[in-house]
């Protein structure tokens, strides 16, 4: 009798192993499908996630329009472009949609921005190009990672306080900083450089910045690094600058740049 026990009992729990592995699976695998529209904009009003199946041509508009937070946008190595003399507006639009994902593709030659997200969204393994406002902007808490953004007409990356940009590159970007963020941000492992304003900016000297700028590029940009108050800003290369290398403000620690 307790042989059988100890073996029905072994039945019960895997069974109910197998019950709670099947669910995830099937998240895993949901995902709705984004093809050219008729007309554009394609618009997310559901949380849940999206897979682009094929390039994405803008003539008027933006591309993606979100308008729920708690959406992952995978672009499945696909691009975004707008077309040559048309009138497109931004690649990807959520502008105060929170907790939305972008990643593994391309955004090019839009008119507006590349990418606009609100707080606690991320960007990874993307390239964002030749657009006509920021390549990517994005609220509070923000993490950008692998990225490519370069050659926009304001700032490659535009960050607000608390954010995370590392391992990209932000260059040629030609009417501001290569990446700007906001108190409270990390900047690792970037190269910035070709910037017509600055390759990195953090913070200001109104409120600290608490910021930690640490082992990027900057370089052959008007300026390198300007970074706010009560920051640490170490092992960076800020040569070929036209102005200054480094600028940090009162309480910073500042070591090891070249």
């Amino acid at each position: 009798m307790r042989k059988f026990i100890r073996a029905h009992t072994r039945t019960i729990v895997a069974g109910i192993s197998l019950l709670s592995i099947l669910p995830i699976a099937a998240i895993a695998v949901a995902q709705t499908a984004l093809k050219q529209p008729k007309k554009f904009p394609i618009a997310i009003s559901k949380p849940g996630s999206y897979q682009l199946t094929e390039n994405l041509e803008v003539k008027s508009g933006d591309a993606i329009r979100v308008s729920s937070s708690n959406v992952s946008i995978d672009l499945d190595g696909f691009t975004i472009s707008g077309s040559a003399g048309g009138s497109s507006q931004d690649g990807i639009n959520a502008i105060g949609m929170s907790f939305v994902r972008v990643f593994n593709g391309s955004v090019t030659n839009m008119g507006g921005s590349g990418i606009a997200l609100g707080a606690s969204s991320s960007v990874e393994s993307v390239r964002v190009s030749g657009n006509g406002a920021n390549g990517i902007s994005c609220g509070n808490n923000c993490s950008v990672a692998d990225s490519n953004v370069s050659s926009n007409a304001l700032s490659g990356i535009s960050a607000a306080g608390n954010s995370s940009i590392r391992d990209s590159i932000a260059n040629g970007n030609t009417n501001g900083f290569g990446i700007a963020v906001g108190p409270g941000s990390s900047v690792t492992g970037n190269t910035a450089t070709g910037n017509a304003i600055g390759g990195i900016s953090a913070g200001n000297h109104v409120v600290p910045c608490n910021c930690r700028i640490v082992g990027n590029v900057a370089s052959g940009n008007s300026i390198g690094i300007f970074v706010g108050d009560s920051a640490v800003i170490s092992g960076n290369m800020t040569g070929g600058n036209q102005g200054f290398g480094i600028c940090g403000g009162k309480s910073s620690t500042i070591q090891g740049n070249t």
